[in-house]
């Protein structure tokens, strides 16, 4: 019987276990990104529009996440696009109806490192052997922009245009990239949530997320040149504006954590 009792501390030390776990979990995904604005705010005439909805591009990235408990401590490593974007409507004067209706969004790649900390709950029923859990959080994150060098020597212009026959109604822009001064590192909040689906033996198998960025200051800036109008006609109009971003962007993305480092803590029994 005394050795039941002197094992009994040692079996509670047991069952008493907060386990410490690191995983990496390579993600890829979905961005709509690329917001622009016009600098100065949007001229009364002018046709553009600034929706965020028409720049779709691939997300892929890494997350390294320190586990434990209720609690995810993560350090995202991605590429993310910087760039702009912009919808236009040229419009026929005499009837006010839209004859040409376009899009158009360019972007590079940004290095963007984060921090995020989350806080998990599981969905299912405790004994379940297959759990589902919800997490959500929030985190800060830092873009790298490309270098003055980058965009002295990649600095071709991003152009477009079309015209329809007849009537000969047509539109055309060109955009490069503005003052490189105004180049500059991004800086952004990064609010999350999605779930996690874990094996029987507890292991996470796949998280699925929805996530944004939102940029907080302007790291680029270009000069756009738009001119539309009705061939053979006194209809010609030039519109000549400075876009600017701040690199927001939100998504879909998918994860698949391996893990490479398992601590166990006993936790005191009072």
């Amino acid at each position: 019987m005394k050795y039941i009792i002197l094992l009994l501390p040692f079996a509670l030390l047991t069952n008493n276990i907060n386990a410490q776990k690191l995983y990496i979990a390579p993600f890829t995904g979905l961005n709509l990104s690329s917001f622009s604005y016009p600098k100065g705010g949007r001229a009364a005439n002018s046709i553009l529009s600034y929706p965020k909805f028409i720049n779709l591009n691939p997300g892929l990235g890494a997350d390294i996440i320190y586990a434990k408990g209720k609690f995810r401590h993560v350090l995202s490593i991605a590429s993310n696009p910087l760039g702009s974007s912009f919808r236009g409507k040229v419009k026929n004067r005499e009837n006010n109806q839209n004859v040409i209706i376009f899009n158009a969004a360019s972007s590079d790649k940004q290095l963007t490192i984060g921090y995020q900390l989350f806080h998990e709950q599981y969905l299912s029923k405790v004994n379940s052997k297959r759990k589902l859990a919800f997490y959500y959080g929030m985190g800060a994150a830092v873009g790298f922009n490309r270098s003055e060098e980058f965009y002295k020597i990649n600095n071709v212009p991003f152009a477009g245009g079309t015209a329809t026959i007849p009537p000969g109604w047509f539109y055309a822009f060109e955009q490069t990239t503005a003052q490189l001064q105004s180049v500059q590192s991004g800086i952004f909040l990064m609010p999350e949530a999605g779930l996690t689906y874990y094996n029987k033996k507890k292991k996470p198998v796949v998280n699925l997320s929805l996530y944004s960025y939102l940029g907080l200051r302007s790291q680029n800036a270009y000069n756009l040149v738009l001119q539309y109008g009705q061939l053979n006609t006194s209809y010609f109009v030039e519109e000549r504006l400075t876009l600017r971003t701040r690199g927001g962007l939100f998504g879909f993305k998918i994860s698949f954590p391996f893990c490479i480092y398992t601590k166990k803590t006993a936790i005191s029994v009072k």
